[in-house]
């Protein structure tokens, strides 16, 4: 699998993520310029001609090609949960924590695939509400997230199996790692669009900790 860089190339080692026809370069260049908006300006706060202008195309051919700015932020949004799915299916029979790593360097690459997970995040925060789109979302795309986490700390805990809390663990992991990397945006660590990083250079050292340290208790609470 690959992902798309800043200049729209193919990268390693993410693939099949987003592919276009190749004779539409327009397209894919939408759809990476979005991300980036929507990942810092939020739904509401990025127009259409927002995305046209960092794009370098006309309003007409964002319609053309996703008819609407709630689609083209739903695509997107997908995208961003694919790549963290696809990332957790990767991580099959790893410890929980090297999981969590994975996860989080993916959500906080801003070269590749740090915008699409932010996207998907604000998704969890309000910043989109069409309920219905978002939980439409989640049934289709969601696929690996529960069984390799839960799968991952039943081992890693000796817990005896599957049960419903070992379930909302897992959850409680992804949505606590991407809540976490999303302070690369906004007032966060980006070094062009927050500020949090000039503040404390080792925000992003200080942020995994954080995270290693409620995984390891929140899991550490099934066996009581």
């Amino acid at each position: 699998m690959s992902s798309i860089t800043d200049a729209g190339e193919i990268r390693e080692p993410l693939k099949d993520h987003l592919v276009f026809e190749k004779k539409k370069p327009s397209k894919e260049k939408i759809f990476v310029e979005s991300a980036k908006l929507f990942a810092i300006k939020g739904y509401y706060g990025t127009s259409v001609r927002d995305i046209a202008k960092a794009a370098g195309v006309n309003v007409a051919l964002i319609n053309y090609h996703f008819k609407s700015k709630e689609n083209l932020f739903i695509e997107v949004a997908g995208h961003g949960l694919k790549v963290v799915d696809g990332a957790i299916a990767q991580s099959a029979g790893l410890p929980v924590q090297k999981i969590i790593d994975r996860v989080y360097q993916l959500s906080t690459d801003l070269n590749t695939t740090g915008y699409y997970v932010a996207v998907i995040f604000s998704m969890f925060t309000g910043g989109f509400d069409r309920k219905e789109a978002f939980l439409d979302l989640i049934t289709k795309k969601r696929t690996h997230f529960e069984q390799v986490l839960s799968d991952a700390i039943i081992k890693d805990y000796d817990l005896p199996g599957w049960t419903e809390e070992v379930s909302k663990v897992a959850w409680q992991i992804v949505v606590f790692t991407t809540a976490n990397s999303c302070m690369r945006f906004g007032t966060g660590t980006a070094k062009d669009t927050g500020y949090v990083g000039e503040l404390f250079p080792d925000a992003e050292e200080t942020t995994l900790a954080l995270i290693q340290d409620m995984v390891t208790r929140v899991c550490s609470s099934l066996k009581k």
